[in-house]
């Protein structure tokens, strides 16, 4: 029976019309349509054909800034928002000109000396260290921080960047240079969450949180330009 209802043409056209349709169907939407279809959660679609400009909304953040190692911060402030309102999603990149390292420190009057960061008008719920290993790449690192600092201050997170720099001409080791800054970096404070990160890698959507999943680690960067973003 079954063999001939598929020799039957219209069958047949019935069969290979379904496969095109589903090619087509995850060709155009991806991953994203496949899992609308099975029903799964979806987060806000952005228009990535017109980012923000990455200093966006840096002007709402509330008072002055709290050093890490000052006074304390007032007692009774409440918790920052689980999704900051200052997050604007998709943010412009631009590789030239490589700001100077003054101007990094001009357009971030909140952070301090240290690249460390606190929320002033509210708790924040997560304290994130940024690990960054580092050899003779000046220009990525300075657009790096030129880039990530404005980026974590919308989510408002308790952050700290720690750049670590390896010496002299031998072979890099980037495991080793993660391995120093993750035990530096808990020296200074029990953060609540440690990000690897490269220095040649530029965010580019600040609902990207960096906080970590109490599930287990996570890859944050699953598309790269460089790739594609495939």
């Amino acid at each position: 029976m079954l063999r001939r209802l598929l020799e039957r043409p219209c069958t047949l056209a019935l069969l290979v019309g379904s496969q095109l349709a589903v090619m087509m169907y995850l060709s155009l939407g991806g991953f994203r349509s496949l899992s609308a279809l099975f029903g799964r959660e979806q987060g806000p679609t952005f228009d990535y054909s017109h980012p923000h400009d990455v200093y966006s909304n840096l002007s709402h953040l509330p008072g002055a800034p709290v050093a890490p190692g000052g006074p304390p911060a007032p007692q009774g402030l409440p918790y920052c928002p689980e999704r900051s309102p200052l997050l604007v999603g998709p943010v412009s990149v631009s590789f030239s000109p490589v700001p100077s390292l003054a101007e990094i420190v001009e357009r971030n009057p909140r952070v301090e000396v240290g690249g460390r960061y606190r929320p002033a008008g509210c708790e924040p719920r997560s304290r994130t260290a940024i690990i960054v290993p580092h050899r003779a790449r000046e220009h990525h690192l300075r657009l790096l921080l030129y880039h990530l600092h404005p980026f974590l201050q919308r989510q408002q997170l308790a952050y700290g960047i720690y750049v670590i720099h390896q010496a002299g001409n031998g072979t890099f080791n980037r495991a080793k240079l993660l391995n120093v800054g993750v035990r530096e970096a808990l020296r200074d404070e029990e953060w609540d969450c440690l990000f690897l990160h490269d220095v040649d890698l530029l965010p580019e959507n600040d609902h990207n949180l960096y906080v970590c999943d109490p599930r287990g680690p996570r890859h944050v960067a699953v598309a790269m330009n460089k790739f594609g973003y495939r």
